[in-house]
């Protein structure tokens, strides 16, 4: 990780000493975050979260950008469950279940952008994260024999968690010559969310939808 962080930070450094024409413009939108597992038993749905934060655009040529970022990012998924369980002598049980891993993360993005317009570009690279926080929300009910038991609550799992998380991120987007700019982009895990996973790792995976803008133009 240490290693990936000091060449992000070199190529930015390369750049912004070189002739590069340099931009600034703040962000902020929507993510779809799950969690992606090859584990049999693994199931997560997406949930929605908020990103918000700043970039920097380094001209380079024309047609070439580099972009890197400094973004809050809320992740994590959620899971529900139901079923009926045999409590013995006879009796039936009910159950539910709903779990909400809520990640919150410092990413660190920096985008190699190709433009083939004026308005329209494309881009790819590394993100790297840090986990800023991690708490796991539950609830759950049980109903057997007309009698219901429930239970909720908050717990913090950031010991759990790795504290970097290093993604590779792909995407595109509008530029419109008021400032103004749309972005797509796509974040997927390169690395295990858990510190101590001894099954399949389980990775981020996080679509988001972007709205920014451009505050100087030069």
């Amino acid at each position: 990780m240490k290693k990936v962080l000091l060449s992000i930070f070199a190529v930015i450094a390369f750049a912004a000493t070189s002739n590069a024409q340099v931009n600034f413009g703040v962000k902020a939108g929507l993510n779809l975050a799950d969690l992606a597992s090859s584990e049999d038993e693994f199931e997560a749905d997406s949930k929605i979260g908020l990103h918000l934060g700043g970039y920097v655009e380094l001209s380079l040529s024309d047609k070439f950008a580099l972009q890197p970022e400094l973004v809050y990012s809320a992740q994590g998924a959620k899971s529900e469950f139901s079923g009926e369980e045999d409590l013995g002598g006879g009796i039936i049980g009910t159950y539910s279940e709903e779990y909400n891993l809520k990640l919150n993360y410092l990413n660190v993005p920096v985008l190699f952008k190709f433009k083939p317009s004026e308005s329209f570009y494309i881009g790819a690279g590394p993100q790297l994260g840090l986990l800023l926080s991690a708490n796991s929300e539950y609830d759950y009910t049980v109903t057997a024999s007309g009698i219901s038991v429930s239970d909720s609550g908050e717990e913090d799992v950031k010991d759990e968690m790795k504290g970097m998380d290093l993604s590779f991120a792909i995407g595109a987007g509008l530029e419109l010559e008021s400032g103004l700019n749309f972005g797509l982009r796509y974040n997927y895990g390169l690395s295990d969310v858990y510190d101590k996973n001894e099954g399949d790792a389980v990775r981020n995976s996080v679509l988001q939808f972007s709205v920014g803008f451009r505050l100087t133009n030069n």
